[in-house]
Parts: structure tokens; sequence; C-alpha cells
């Protein structure tokens, strides 16, 4: 699954090519947020409601991703195999 960061980048990086132009991250594995200009003194909703919007889209499709691993799960690994202490006998045993 992917992580809420980078589904956030990843379409922000799709809706228009000035992406790097208007939004900034603190650090390199930090959220986007609008760069000062578009916040401060001139307000501009466009920006802010683009990230708003790539937020709530990346939360929709992590969920959706969540609920697919739900339904269909991985297979699970085969259990360890243990030597037991007290029969000295190999024995699985679950990791």
């Amino acid at each position: 699954m992917d992580s809420l960061r980078d589904e956030i980048w990843q379409i922000l990086l799709m809706k228009d090519g000035k992406v790097q132009m208007r939004y900034e991250s603190a650090g390199p594995d930090a959220f986007p947020m609008p760069k000062e200009e578009f916040l401060y003194p001139d307000f501009d909703p466009e920006v802010w409601d683009t990230l708003v919007r790539a937020y709530a889209t990346a939360l929709e499709v992590l969920r959706g991703q969540m609920i697919f691993d739900l339904v269909n799960p991985l297979p699970k690994e085969k259990p360890m195999m243990r030597k037991n202490p007290d029969t000295g006998l190999f024995e699985y045993v679950d990791p």
C-alpha cells in the first residue's frame, strides 16, 4: 500500500505541471503545502482547493487499497520450524 504523502504528490503532479511552482515541502519526506506567496498577502483559493481535493482523493484511493487488501489477503508464509527444548524434536511454530 502506498503512503498518503506519495499519493498526494502523485495527484498534484497529474493535475498540472506547475506543482513545483505552487507547492513545497518542509523536508524530503514532508506533506505538500502551498508556498507562502500563495497564502499571504493574497490568498489564492485555487491552490488551496487543489491541495484539499488531493488530500481527499488520496484518502479515498488508500481506503480502496485497504479494502482490497482485506478482501484479498496475501497468502500466509509457511510456519517456522523450531527445536522443542523439552522433547528435542523439531516442530512447526507460527511466526
